[in-house]
């Protein structure tokens, strides 16, 4: 099973009982996602735009259709935060300002044009085809891992700010998140439920069952209760080893469970990734206190966060400052590892400020005037 993190009841779940179909790469990725390091500031220069175009000019009617294995990286969509973000349960407050979700457009099937002028677009970086596609993969492959980041994200995202204000968010059992056909694990699991116990000892999370379940053999039986909905099931199954690891595994693929004081949703539609995460933290705690941290202004933010509110650095950070000045953007909150990179690329039309906790990011907040 794999570790990561996610919430219960979130998201609907289908049991892979099948391979996935190579649907190819066609779509465009809409993502928040970690990227390559930095790289040197690109300048729109007349030089570039001259050997650019006549590289262009050189290509053939012939050979204008045909794509080369790279990808575009450009400015994405950007959303308020807030509008995505739904609580019930509890007393809501409206800020008058928002928070930016910043993300960029990874595009592929890039022709030689296209690459072209994304070599010359100084918000355009041109990669690797393997730097978003590792070789193998498929586009339902990418597409679940940018939707599993962004599910993992927005678990931590809401974890981090109901701690910080206070609230208990206990960590209890693995939810079930896919499950792998012909395992043990496929005749009696089902997507979405929650492992509570396993032979009587209580789960607090993946690393938890982890170790329990390395404790075991092959072969060997483990009693298990599980929360489905509002039901607890008892079941028993075999364990086993999966193809190419010697591991002892159950066949399902898992992520931590928490219990929440009340309900809280976030719907990030075709947005995937793990960066929004400081994002969706500070979207959830500004509608839960009244306490006005944007006081009108249009604040961006990027970075991943875990459950304990650290803050981690993110790719693609000159793209989504370029995506939060088109947006007026007032502020942009950033991780401190990527403070420089911004920095250089808001120049003096967006003031950056670089944070490593989410504390820390609303104490920026409340003292900015």
């Amino acid at each position: 099973m794999g570790a990561r993190i996610d919430d219960p009841g979130d998201h609907d779940h289908e049991e892979d009982g099948q391979q996935d179909k190579d649907e190819g790469t066609g779509h465009p990725l809409i993502v928040d996602r970690d990227g390559p390091a930095a790289k040197p500031r690109k300048r729109l220069n007349l030089a570039r735009l001259i050997l650019a175009s006549a590289i262009a000019a050189a290509v053939t009617v012939g050979t204008v259709r045909v794509t080369i294995p790279v990808v575009t990286v450009e400015p994405g969509p950007t959303a308020d935060a807030g509008s995505l973000v739904t609580i019930s349960g509890a007393e809501t407050f409206n800020p008058q300002g928002r928070h930016l979700v910043t993300t960029v457009l990874v595009t592929d099937h890039n022709t030689v044009a296209s690459a072209l002028w994304g070599w010359v677009l100084p918000e355009v970086d041109v990669l690797p085809r393997s730097a978003i596609y590792p070789p193998g993969s498929t586009q339902a492959d990418i597409d679940r891992e940018v939707s599993d980041q962004m599910d993992d994200s927005q678990t931590s995202a809401k974890v981090a700010a109901l701690r910080v204000l206070g609230h208990e968010v206990p960590l209890e059992g693995v939810l079930v998140r896919r499950i792998l056909a012909g395992t043990p694990a496929a005749g009696q699991l089902k997507a979405g439920d929650v492992i509570l116990e396993m032979n009587g000892t209580a789960i607090a999370g993946v690393q938890q069952w982890l170790m329990l379940l390395a404790d075991k053999q092959v072969g060997d039986s483990v009693d298990l209760t599980v929360r489905r909905q509002s039901e607890r099931l008892q079941m028993s199954m075999e364990v086993v080893s999966l193809v190419g690891s010697p591991e002892p595994d159950l066949g399902f693929e898992g992520a931590d469970a928490y219990t929440f004081p009340f309900d809280v949703k976030i719907d990030a539609g075709d947005i995937g990734g793990p960066s929004a995460g400081l994002t969706f933290s500070l979207a959830v705690a500004e509608l839960l206190t009244p306490r006005d941290l944007t006081r009108g202004r249009i604040i961006a933010d990027t970075g991943t966060i875990d459950a304990d509110g650290r803050i981690g650095r993110v790719g693609g950070v000159e793209q989504k400052v370029v995506a939060a000045k088109r947006k007026g953007a007032d502020i942009f909150l950033v991780p401190r590892p990527n403070h420089a990179e911004a920095n250089a690329a808001a120049g003096k039309s967006l003031e950056v400020i670089p944070v490593s906790t989410l504390q820390e990011a609303i104490q920026a907040l409340m003292k900015k005037s």
